[in-house]
């Protein structure tokens, strides 16, 4: 399964021609983004200037659904900006232009920790609090005889 779902992220199983498909549209997909910002930032600009800076807007039937779908939109964007910086650098042609950007400026991935880890020198272990007798027959479980009996 999680084959099947890797290549159809990586190429919609289609092969190099889904690869292509996929890197023009993460591409393409910011590319529409700033540009539904940038409408966006027309038109409240217009509208502020159309009405005046003394006027509070009125958020009534289709103007509150125009608010709501224009929240939407930016957070969206953001998202849409997000998804298309990372499927590019994932991807054949633009990744291998972000691979030798990060080569050239000197940033790598960190090695990863090792595996297991040296055990700690004795003076900076922590010394075992023995618990008083008591304690421990008040949290021991009753046994079968003590049941039974």
């Amino acid at each position: 399964m999680h084959t099947w779902v890797g290549q159809l992220h990586r190429n919609l199983h289609l092969g190099e021609v889904g690869r292509l498909y996929s890197e023009l549209a993460a591409s393409w997909l910011g590319v529409i983004a700033l540009f539904g910002l940038i409408l966006w930032v027309q038109r409240i600009r217009k509208t502020r200037k159309a009405r005046g800076p003394s006027t509070r807007p009125q958020n009534h039937g289709a103007a509150e659904t125009l608010s709501l779908h224009s929240a939407a939109g930016v957070w969206l964007a953001l998202g849409f900006f997000f998804l298309s910086a990372t499927g590019l650098t994932w991807s054949t042609y633009a990744g291998a232009n972000v691979t030798d950007l990060r080569a050239a400026i000197g940033w790598s991935t960190p090695p990863s920790p090792p595996t297991s880890a040296p055990p700690a020198p004795a003076a900076q272990v922590a010394p075992v609090v023995s618990m008083p007798s008591t304690v421990g027959t008040l949290l021991r479980a009753p046994s079968r005889k003590e049941n039974q009996g």
